[in-house]
């Protein structure tokens, strides 16, 4: 997921003040483990 945000960043696909927040969730499988995180 990183890689493809650094491609559409150096595509030009955001204006350089546009905000961008990338998660790093860890992975499908710990959103499991985490669902209190998220109501």
């Amino acid at each position: 997921a990183a890689a493809g945000l650094i491609d559409l960043i150096q595509k030009g696909t955001f204006k350089p003040e546009d905000n961008i927040l990338f998660v790093h969730s860890g992975g499908a499988s710990s959103l499991y483990a985490n669902t209190s995180l998220f109501n």
